[in-house]
């Protein structure tokens, strides 16, 4: 038995029953922070205290830096609406092939096979801030034993068909942010004291006991700002606002290109004015949980401006 070699090279999401991704909505993960694949048993004591085995649970995570507007909309409209998705994770070759040279992987994949069982399901984490764009996916099913270890046999076998997707033109940070209100002339926090900001959107719902897929209903949104050298009167005109006002975070991703993240009342705020010795500052806190088929996305082309706005609308 050869030695075994560490690594995930890839991990492909596709919308359930579709492989063939004739809908266009695979997302590869492409660029990450970090990826895994685990598998554990779940089991019972028996009179003894030993353990039976009962089946599998196979848990994926991926922590992408490569989430476009496009991938984000696909999480919420499409894999977190279906609550399960066709999914497929390669590790780094294994061995290699004798005649081609080329190095053959681990290939696991999860979908209708075994049995109408091999489904993931799927959750996300989504965080914009100053420093960076991710996006954390969790993949987990539970499973029997005999459906499970078809999916672990069919991993040296099954092939790679649309391989690691990296695309460095997916990757963006925030650029010219801004906080507004009703309309972009009503700005929350002037860029001359807006010191940090972070926007986390993530699916919210129920587990199966029996397979642990999440059953999404709500994406559960925070949105928070910080700004230094506040006024008083900075924080007089937080205290003058209704608490479930509307906000826009707004930033460039390209020329002539801008994302926005809408929220029409949907959450609501915290503030927080704070003066010490070493620093003043202000900080408003937005959070809520919206109903998962509120959320809309818009695509609106300026033809005056040229600048294309894609918005994610929260109600």
């Amino acid at each position: 038995m050869g030695r075994a070699y560490a690594g995930v090279k890839s991990i492909n999401i596709f919308k359930k029953d579709d492989w063939a991704n004739a809908t266009g909505f695979l997302v590869q993960l492409g660029l990450r922070a970090d990826g895994s694949l685990q598998v554990t048993d779940f089991n019972t004591p028996d009179h003894l205290n030993r353990t039976l085995n009962m089946g599998k649970i196979f848990h994926i995570m991926g922590d992408t830096y490569q989430i476009p507007f496009e991938a984000l909309q696909t999480f919420i409209r499409q894999f977190a609406t279906d609550s399960m998705v066709n999914a497929s994770i390669a590790s780094y070759p294994q061995s290699i092939d004798p005649s081609s040279g080329v190095g053959i992987p681990d290939i696991f994949t999860f979908g209708y096979t075994p049995n109408g069982n091999g489904y993931t399901g799927f959750d996300f984490d989504f965080t914009l801030d100053q420093k960076e764009r991710k996006c954390k996916v969790d993949l987990e099913v539970k499973m029997s034993a005999l459906d499970a270890d078809a999916i672990i046999t069919a991993a040296k076998t099954n092939t790679d068909t649309y391989g690691i997707g990296l695309d460095r033109s997916k990757v963006y940070p925030p650029q010219n942010v801004i906080i507004f209100g009703a309309s972009p002339s009503d700005i929350l926090m002037d860029k001359s004291i807006l010191s940090d900001f972070k926007l986390e959107l993530k699916n919210k719902g129920e587990k199966s006991a029996i397979t642990n897929r999440t059953n999404t209903n709500f994406i559960e949104a925070t949105l928070e700002f910080s700004g230094l050298a506040a006024k008083v009167d900075d924080f007089l005109n937080y205290l003058a606002r209704a608490n479930d006002q509307s906000i826009t975070l707004e930033h460039d991703v390209a020329l002539l290109i801008k994302e926005q993240f809408t929220f029409n009342g949907s959450i609501t705020r915290t503030d927080e004015y704070f003066v010490g010795k070493d620093k003043r500052y202000i900080k408003a806190t937005f959070k809520g949980d919206i109903p998962l088929l509120n959320v809309v996305p818009s695509v609106v082309n300026d033809i005056s401006s040229g600048i294309t706005t894609k918005q994610l609308i929260f109600n």
